[in-house]
Parts: C-alpha cells; structure tokens; sequence
C-alpha cells in the first residue's frame, strides 16, 4: 500500500510505532516540504520514548529530507543526549548537516563531530579555520 502524502501525515499520530515508522518513511522518500511541520510535531512526541528509536530515525531522516530548516533545533537538542540505539545519533547528524544553510555546513558537520556522542568522532574538527 502507497500512502499519499496525506494519508501518511496523518499516520504519524497512529496508535503504533510500526504505523508511524511506515508514514515517516513514506515521508521521507516523498521529500516534501509540506510534511516538515507534522513531522517536527510528531518526532517531539517520539522521543519520549526509547523504545521508538527506529520510528525515531526515519522522522529525523524524514524532516532532513523534506529540508524542514525550522527542526534544526529541536535535532541538536536529541544530539546532545544518550540513546542505547546509535542509529538515531546517525540520522541527527544527516539531518543536522542537510538542513544547514549551504553556507553553515561547515560549522554544522564540525559542532556533529565536537558534539561527543559516543557513536560519532570525538576529535576537535579541523575543517573549520
């Protein structure tokens, strides 16, 4: 079954993690600009819970590619805490550097890599002057 856009926006409030997991990945292949705001909504409520984390990834990778600038904050805010799924820290980071202004990409790869998570390098970044 293709969800339309819609039908996968309106997914992301489904009772289940599968469900929700299937719309964010819909989501993500559709790389629309419209699903960046429901996405941010849903992805605040997903991270409550650690058990989610794969339901995580795809909304982060989900709000990367729909190139939902707005959700840079709320993506560096999970990228400062521990997950025991590292997987997420990886979608973060793609996230993070995606929606970057073209002219801060940078900086964003350098503030994922000095962030000092556990999955990412931990060395001072050389790329910035």
């Amino acid at each position: 079954m293709v969800l339309t856009l819609d039908e996968a926006v309106e997914q992301l409030g489904h009772r289940l993690s599968p469900k929700r997991r299937f719309a964010a990945t819909r989501l993500r292949r559709l790389a629309d600009p419209v699903a960046g705001p429901p996405l941010l909504d849903a992805l605040e409520r997903e991270v409550r819970d650690p058990r989610t984390w794969e339901t995580q990834y795809q909304m982060v990778m989900a709000l990367g590619m729909c190139g939902h600038r707005p959700a840079l904050g709320l993506l560096r805010d999970p990228a400062q805490r521990p997950f025991e799924a590292t997987m997420v820290y990886t979608a973060l980071g793609d996230a993070i550097v995606r929606l970057s202004a073209p002219e801060a990409t940078t900086d964003s790869l350098c503030w994922c890599l000095d962030s000092g998570t556990r999955c990412l390098p931990t060395a001072p970044c050389a790329l910035s002057p």
